[in-house]
C-alpha cells in the first residue's frame, strides 16, 4: 500500500526546509533543517518553529514556503523517506518536528568548501578623458572593456576556435534608454527573441533578446567598420542595467536553447515566475550564491553534451560615488562603473565529482538544492543585507557612528535580524528598524539586552509596532535623562 495513504489522518501535514544557527557557535555557521508540521497548526508557523528550534539549541533564521506533504513527495525525492518519518511522528502533543539534513556553512569546513564560480572585477568607467581629441579620434568604448569583450579576435586561438560575444538585453530597459522599440529591426548583427511562439509577439516589448555582437579583427582595428548598434549601445546603454554579456565558442542557436531553460522557474505553491538573470542587478546577486552549489552552477554555466567550454558572464557593477568623486554637468556625483567577469571553475567541479564518486554525497560539505531554492535564498539574504546597510547609514547620520568591536555596523544589525524576527516576531521594516535603533543606541545585541528593556519587546499582548516603539522610547528617554544628569553634575563641579 502507498505510504501516502496513511497521511489522511494528518490531512496532509506541511513540509518545509529552514536555515538555522546553533547557539554558542560562530554566526557564520549555517545548518539546513527539514520541518514537518500539522496542517491545522499553520498559524504563526515561523514563530512556532523558532520556539521548537530554540528548545534544541538552534537559532531559527528563515524558512521556505511550506507545502503540503503530498506535493512535497512529488517534487523532493531526495528527502521523501525522512519527510515521511517526520510526518508519522506528528500528533496532538507533537504538532511540529524537525531534523537537521545538511551543513550549509561551517568555519571548520571553509577549506573543504569549493567555489564553483570565480568572479573578477575590471574597472571600466564609462566616461574617459577624450576632451583633447578630435571627435573622429575618440573611442566609442572604454579601451579596457573593448579588449575584454573583443580583443580575442586578434589572437591566433580565435582563428582556430571562434569565440563569440553575445548580448542579452531587456526590451523594457532598452526602450527606456532608446525611447523606441527597434530590436526586431536591427540589421547590424543577428538578433533572436528569447521567447518563442505567441509569447515572442505578444510580449516582445518586455522580452529578453539575444544578439551576436562579435567583432572581427578588421572592425576591432577600424572604428569605421563597427556597427551603429555597437556604438549606440556602449555610448548610451552601458552602465544603465540594460543587459548582460555572454562569451562562448558555441553558436547562437545553442546559447539561445540553453538559456531559455532558465527564463521561468517553478516555485512551490506559486505561479511560475520569470528569472531575470539578464538584468545585471539580478545576476550579481545570484552568481555569488550559486558559487556554493556544484550541480546548479554547472547547469547554469555548462552547455549541453560538453561540446563547448563553459560560458563566461560579463556584467556591469555600479559602485557608490566617493565623497570626492567626479561630477556631471548638473553637479551630481558620477557612479564609477566596473564590470564583473564570472567564470566556471571546471577543475574544482571535476575534483568534487571525483570525490563524490569515491566517497558518496557526504564528500560535498554543501548539499545541492534546486535552483529555485538557491535564488529564493540569495535574494532573501540580499534584501535583508540591503535593509541593514541602509539602516546603518541612517543611524550614523542620525546618531553618530558607534563601535561594535571592529564589526561593521551593517553586520552588527544583520546579526540582530534573526532574534527580532523569530524570537520576538518583529517582521515589518518599521518595527524592525525601531528595535535595531534601540540596540544601536545601547550598543548591545538583542541577546544581551537587559531585562528592563527586553520586557517591552516581549509583550506579545501588543502588536509588534507598539512593542518596538515602546522599547525605543524607553531607551531614548533613559539616554536623555542620563545626559541631563551628566550636564547637571558638570555644572555643579564648575560652580
Amino acid at each position: 500500500m502507498d505510504n501516502t495513504e496513511n497521511m489522511d489522518a494528518f490531512n496532509y501535514p506541511l513540509i518545509l526546509h529552514c536555515e538555522a544557527m546553533i547557539q554558542g557557535e560562530s554566526t557564520e555557521n549555517r545548518y539546513e533543517l527539514l520541518v514537518a508540521a500539522s496542517a491545522d497548526n499553520s498559524l504563526n508557523l515561523d514563530q512556532q518553529i523558532s520556539v521548537a528550534l530554540a528548545q534544541q539549541g538552534y537559532i531559527f533564521l528563515y524558512s521556505e514556503q511550506p507545502i503540503a506533504a503530498n506535493n512535497y513527495f512529488q517534487k523532493n525525492v531526495a528527502h521523501n523517506a525522512l519527510a515521511m518519518t517526520l510526518c508519522h511522528q506528528l500528533c496532538a502533543d507533537t504538532p511540529l518536528v524537525f531534523q537537521q539534513i545538511a551543513v550549509l556553512h561551517h568555519q571548520s569546513k571553509v577549506d573543504q568548501q569549493a567555489e564553483y564560480v570565480q568572479i573578477k572585477t575590471l574597472s571600466t568607467p564609462k566616461n574617459i578623458d577624450q576632451q583633447h581629441l578630435a571627435f573622429w579620434e575618440r573611442e566609442w568604448i572604454n579601451p579596457a572593456l573593448k579588449a575584454l569583450l573583443f580583443g580575442h579576435c586578434l589572437t591566433p586561438e580565435h582563428q582556430q576556435q571562434r569565440l563569440h560575444t553575445y548580448l542579452i538585453v531587456d526590451a523594457s530597459a532598452y526602450i527606456e534608454q532608446r525611447g523606441v522599440f527597434d530590436l526586431d529591426l536591427i540589421s547590424d548583427c543577428p538578433v533572436m527573441c528569447m521567447f518563442t511562439g505567441d509569447a515572442a509577439e505578444n510580449l516582445k516589448m518586455v522580452a529578453p533578446y539575444l544578439l551576436d555582437i562579435t567583432l572581427d579583427a578588421a572592425a576591432y582595428n577600424d572604428d569605421q567598420r563597427v556597427s551603429h548598434f555597437h556604438k549606440r549601445y556602449f555610448e548610451t546603454m552601458w552602465g544603465e542595467d540594460v543587459g548582460i554579456i555572454i562569451q562562448s565558442t558555441a553558436p547562437m542557436q545553442v546559447i539561445h536553447q540553453h538559456f531559455r531553460k532558465f527564463l521561468k522557474l517553478t516555485m512551490p505553491n506559486a505561479n511560475d515566475r520569470f528569472f531575470r538573470f539578464w538584468d545585471p542587478r539580478v545576476l550579481k546577486v545570484h552568481l555569488p550564491t550559486l558559487a556554493d552549489y556544484h550541480r546548479a552552477s554547472s547547469k547554469f554555466f555548462c552547455l549541453p553534451n560538453d561540446r563547448y567550454p563553459p560560458v563566461t558572464f560579463i556584467y556591469e557593477n555600479h559602485q557608490l560615488p566617493h565623497a570626492d568623486g567626479d561630477k556631471n554637468q548638473q553637479g551630481e556625483k558620477l557612479r564609477p562603473i566596473s564590470c564583473q567577469i564570472a567564470t566556471f571553475a571546471s577543475s574544482t567541479f571535476t575534483q568534487m565529482q571525483q570525490n563524490i564518486e569515491q566517497h558518496g554525497q557526504s564528500a560535498n560539505p554543501v548539499e545541492d538544492i534546486p535552483l529555485e531554492q538557491i535564488i529564493t535564498k540569495s535574494f532573501t539574504l540580499h534584501k535583508i543585507r540591503q535593509f541593514c546597510q541602509e539602516t546603518a547609514d541612517w543611524l550614523v547620520d542620525s546618531y553618530g557612528e558607534k563601535s561594535f568591536e571592529g564589526m561593521r555596523i551593517s553586520e552588527f544589525l544583520y546579526q540582530q535580524i534573526a532574534p527580532l524576527k523569530n524570537g520576538l516576531n518583529l517582521k515589518l521594516e518599521y518595527e524592525v528598524k525601531c528595535a535595531l535603533t534601540g540596540c544601536y543606541l545601547l550598543e548591545t545585541a538583542v541577546s544581551a539586552l537587559p531585562a528592563r528593556y527586553l520586557k517591552y519587546l516581549q509583550r506579545l499582548d501588543l502588536v509588534a509596532a507598539q512593542r518596538a516603539e515602546m522599547f525605543l522610547e524607553m531607551i531614548q528617554q533613559e539616554i536623555l535623562e542620563q545626559r541631563s544628569s551628566a550636564e547637571t553634575s558638570l555644572k555643579k563641579e564648575l560652580t
